[in-house]
């Protein structure tokens, strides 16, 4: 029984992948829609795109999770028609979108927080940006210097030049410097939550996203998340995802879509409104 659920699985997937590879390019943001990019935004997006095809059984959005950097890459290549960012355009990228004879839309559909996470071990419950920026910085050692414990910082970071959330971390908290040759340096943000889970003294930076995946796998009790003031005189704030832009947590950051405004493509537009209106 089991290897016929198997067949019939494989012939979805072939049917699936058959019908969006040998569509005709006027399909593509008419009928069908193809988004890419950052990480950060593929689980929000792909759940509105679910939704969006349940109530448009007609058409058909399809989104690819990786880098802010591959959203564009694919925007430019023809086999994206959406780039999701968790950063802004960049003068590269911009540069590379007139070569295309590109005019691109931009649109803001959420926000997102960067979360400190350490080894549960540890009693701190805050830092300030400024503390925070000294221990990635490696001014700060030890934990007995926080008020912390007698025990060594181990930092873990994911220092890949394509994330959009390196990239707001170093420029937000490190002044665009890169990280010190002391951290340990993990391939993902998954990895780098269980590295952390692992390892008493640590701390890392993640995305919310990366703690409900803990939480779902029963692990929620494994990192500890603290809380981030913007200076010393500042109230403690939790790490808590945003509606809006109107939280005042340190480390928050927009979620960008881009397009080509020049294509005649109004599923595009129908899409991204769809988005827009979700929290």
């Amino acid at each position: 029984m089991k290897r016929g659920y198997d067949l019939m699985a494989f012939l979805v997937v072939v049917l699936v992948v058959f019908g969006w590879t040998n569509a005709s390019a006027a399909d593509f943001g008419a009928t069908r829609l193809r988004l890419a990019g950052s990480g950060s935004l593929t689980h929000r997006m792909a759940d509105c795109a679910k939704e969006f095809n349940q109530r448009n059984p007609d058409k058909s959005v399809m989104v690819t999770g990786g880098h802010t950097a591959d959203g564009f890459v694919r925007l430019f290549d023809g086999s994206a028609e959406v780039a999701m960012a968790s950063r802004k355009i960049n003068e590269n990228e911009k540069r590379e979108a007139e070569r295309k004879g590109m005019k691109l839309a931009e649109k803001i559909v959420g926000y997102g927080i960067l979360v400190v996470v350490v080894h549960p071990s540890n009693p701190l419950k805050e830092l300030t940006v400024e503390q925070l920026q000294k221990i990635f910085q490696a001014q700060y050692k030890n934990w007995s210097e926080l008020g912390g414990p007698d025990q060594a910082i181990q930092p873990i970071v994911v220092d890949d030049p394509k994330s959009g959330t390196v990239f707001h971390f170093r420029e937000d908290v490190l002044s665009g410097k890169p990280f010190p040759t002391g951290c340990k340096i993990a391939q993902t943000f998954l990895t780098l939550t269980a590295l952390v889970a692992q390892t008493p003294g640590s701390v890392g930076f993640c995305h919310t996203r990366d703690l409900e995946v803990m939480q779902l796998k029963g692990k929620g009790e494994a990192l500890k998340a603290l809380a981030l003031k913007r200076d010393a005189s500042s109230p403690a704030l939790a790490p808590v995802r945003p509606a809006s832009g109107e939280s005042s947590y340190p480390l928050m950051r927009p979620y960008y879509l881009y397009w080509d405004a020049n294509a005649n493509a109004p599923l595009i537009r129908k899409f991204v409104e769809f988005c827009s209106g979700k929290e």
